[in-house]
């Protein structure tokens, strides 16, 4: 589930060791119509797209506290990716994160069960 295409999502998922993990699938910012990652339909077109009923089952890794946010109100898991903000570099927190880490390199750490 990202902003950004399909064909960058692959190379950043072979880059994680990823590549032989049976996910889903890619929700990119094509099939969510062009809309915002944190918008309710774009969460639903994820979880439709990835034939997912259940937003526990789900799990948005992102360095948006209002994407985190968002994940969190439709009831998906969210790990906050990054202790600086983008913007102005000053520190970010988030409570309503599970997991707060600093590089996406790190979510085995806080998830092992996603490579089990």
């Amino acid at each position: 589930f990202t902003a950004s295409t399909e064909e960058h999502v692959r190379r950043c998922i072979r880059r994680l060791k990823l590549s032989s993990k049976d996910l889903a699938g890619i929700i990119d910012t094509r099939l969510c119509r062009l809309e915002t990652k944190h918008h309710p339909s774009s969460f639903n077109v994820a979880m439709q797209r990835a034939g997912v009923a259940r937003p526990e089952h789900c799990l948005l890794c992102d360095d948006s506290l209002k994407n985190i946010r968002a994940a969190k109100r439709m009831g998906w898991r969210a790990v906050l990716v990054g202790y600086l903000s983008r913007g102005d570099g000053s520190p970010v927190q988030c409570e309503e994160a599970d997991f707060h880490i600093g590089s996406i390199h790190e979510l085995p750490e806080v998830m092992p069960e996603l490579w089990n």
